[in-house]
């Protein structure tokens, strides 16, 4: 019997719904659309249940036309207006999609489905407190609304609020008790706990897997919770790895996880198998405390490491080996990913910064406005450092000089700061073209814009394989080392300093609390450097010792190399984004047109900038923030309070 009379808002495909009885309900429609005798009712009501059914279908694309044929027919119809809302978010349009729902809702106040889906808006935004309200009113206006409950955990999760969310998927579980999903949402809540609750997420994860024996990520996760338990399961835990790679082969997390539990059950040649099929970096495996074995058994398919390596003896192989293995230890330890460090700042001149955020900056040679620029991380041996990417050599051979032989491998940078009003920055990055100083722009971005896995920040292979050879999208951050090569003494790590934890917290918290958080970020730091020193000290002794090639060390150790600079910079605090690229990669390694070289990251957007600083000097900030809200940021502006004359 066809489900064409039901209200198709509250319908959940592939659980209330199936994707053959949405077709259906799109051909009853057609029949009614087609019929030339049809009345106007009859005919809205058809082209709502096409839309509502081609939404569910993922066809939100082909559902426009028949949404702008609605609102001809009506427009003011709270239905239509809200599955516009739907296909602007579908085309990350979040502003737009909002705007339209509410709309919807201010015509029919007690829309719960128009609710719902502002409030997933709202959350797609990052909003998180518009998105609880939103749900809330969902649930008042249709008290059994299982996903609204189910939604508003998800957003709850987000604002760390637990035990919150347990109790929202609960409700959805009592209104729909078959709900595999909302068992496995509670799982994995439970086990980010701050006291992780792995028994009662097990006990969850085995629901969701008895209602649906396919489910493989629940599978995955009951794995994890099984080798985390105060007596570790790891049999168990292998049991559902496999289980859940068996049901989805091309599942990654099953085989990295499958690959770590083999870790600790020090079964190095399994891991790297699975770790090899994963694509893990070696990275993350040396975040393990056994991961330097499965590290050496990986480093066999390392290209770079086979390329820099290739005419030295297998014994000197093994010595070249550890000491990589040592350098990306210690950039494991260097990559940020805290909150208290998060968001960073990019300085950047005003015209720059005009075209990275904006698609109505410039106009092509046909008059037509340019899509905005692309972020670019630019080669390292433009910066204004002479010394860049040459400190840690001069560290390791005080006696030596660097090879003037073609490189290979170039480095680019992307840079940042914790400090989102310098006037170093802005004095040094914000200069017009005729020099004068302080009048750019501070880009302040948040954990969107960077990878929180770390990963090597290296392409060493020009594959047309995309599963290979290809960095991420988003690339991790990582702060500098600051080294004194007079002295040889490793002095600093690039930080957030004091002050600024006072001003951040300025009419939030009182001084003796900011006191509190500063003393344990510096002991965080404080012990991060311990280890830096210590990692570098038997690096140095090591190549010392093995009496190593000088131009074979710097060559392999490029990655650390730029992230290492020279004592002078110091108070810059800089952390970085670096990719190493081959040279000859014309795709990747693009010039510009004073013939600098660079490679493109990621476009701006209003999901990954959080605020806009002025520099004291900057001009026409009135226009720039018309041009910030045409283009969709709903961003902090404010101007540096920064002395200069």
């Amino acid at each position: 019997m066809s489900k064409y009379n039901e209200d198709l808002d509250y319908l959940i495909q592939n659980e209330d719904i199936t994707e053959k009885e949405l077709n259906e309900i799109i051909v009853e429609a057609d029949k009614i659309i087609s019929d030339t005798n049809s009345e106007k009712d009859k005919l809205i009501e058809a082209y709502l249940k096409k839309v509502q059914c081609l939404q569910k279908l993922d066809r939100s694309t082909e559902s426009k036309e028949f949404i702008d044929k609605l609102l001809d027919l009506n427009p003011n119809m709270p239905e239509a207006l809200v599955r516009l809302g739907n296909f602007y978010d579908e085309n990350n349009d979040y502003d737009s999609a909002i705007d339209y729902v509410t709309k919807a809702i201010d015509l029919k106040k007690e829309y719960a489905y128009a609710y719902s889906r502002r409030a997933s808006f709202y959350d797609n935004k990052g909003n998180y407190d518009k998105a609880l309200q939103d749900y809330s009113n969902a649930i008042h206006y249709k008290s059994e609304y299982a996903i609204a409950y189910f939604n508003r955990s998800i957003s709850k999760f987000k604002k760390d609020d637990y035990y919150g969310a347990i109790e929202d998927c609960s409700k959805a579980i009592e209104f729909k008790p078959n709900d595999a999903l909302a068992y496995y949402n509670r799982g994995v809540v439970k086990g980010n706990l701050p006291e992780p609750d792995y028994d009662g997420a097990i006990k969850d994860y085995s629901k969701a897997i008895e209602i649906n024996p396919k489910y493989a990520p629940a599978y995955n996760n009951r794995g994890v919770a099984k080798e985390n338990l105060p007596e570790p399961d790891y049999d168990g835990a292998i049991e559902d790895y496999t289980k859940a790679i068996e049901i989805n082969p091309n599942d990654a997390s099953a085989y990295n996880n499958r690959g770590y539990t083999y870790v600790k059950m020090k079964n190095y040649k399994n891991a790297t198998k699975d770790f090899r099929i994963a694509g893990t970096n070696i990275l993350n495996v040396l975040d393990d405390p056994n991961g330097e074995e499965v590290a050496k058994l990986m480093i066999d398919d390392d290209v770079f490491f086979k390329e820099v390596t290739k005419e030295c003896k297998k014994k000197e192989i093994e010595d070249y080996k550890d000491i990589y293995i040592k350098s990306l230890s210690i950039i494991s330890k260097l990559q940020i990913k805290d909150k208290l460090e998060m968001p960073v700042s990019h300085y950047t001149k005003k015209d720059i910064s005009e075209k990275l955020l904006f698609d109505d900056y410039s106009k092509d040679k046909n008059g037509k406005y340019e899509h905005r620029s692309i972020f670019r991380l630019n080669s390292v041996n433009t910066s204004n450092d002479p010394e860049e990417g040459k400190t840690l050599f001069h560290y390791l051979f005080p006696e030596k000089n660097i090879s003037l032989q073609v490189e290979e491998f170039g480095a680019f940078a992307g840079c940042f700061i914790m400090n989102n009003d310098s006037l170093n920055q802005f004095r040094l990055y914000g200069k017009t073209e005729d020099k004068e100083e302080g009048t750019g722009v501070c880009i302040t971005l948040n954990n969107r814009f960077f990878n929180n896995e770390i990963i090597m920040p290296l392409e060493a292979t020009e594959s047309k394989d995309k599963k290979k050879g290809n960095l991420p999208s988003y690339s991790p951050l990582f702060r500098c080392i600051y080294i004194d090569p007079e002295t040889a003494k490793i002095v600093s790590l690039g930080q957030k300093e004091k002050y600024i934890f006072y001003r951040e917290n300025k009419g939030i918290k009182d001084d003796d609390e900011v006191k509190k958080i500063y003393q344990e970020y510096k002991n965080i730091i404080d012990d991060i450097l311990k280890d830096i020193k210590n990692e570098l000290s038997n690096l140095k002794k090591q190549i010392e010792d093995k009496k190593l090639d000088s131009d074979i060390v710097h060559k392999l150790l490029l990655n650390l190399s730029y992230l290492v600079k020279h004592v002078a910079f110091k108070e810059e605090q800089e952390c970085r984004i670096i990719q190493i690229r081959k040279l000859s990669y014309k795709e990747k390694v693009q010039a510009d047109d004073n013939n600098r070289l660079f490679v493109e990251y990621l476009e701006l957007s209003h999901e990954n900038v959080s605020e806009i600083c002025f520099a004291p000097k900057t001009k026409d900030i009135d226009k720039f923030k018309q041009h910030l809200a045409r283009n969709g940021y709903n961003v902090k502006c404010y101007k540096s309070k920064a002395p200069l004359a």
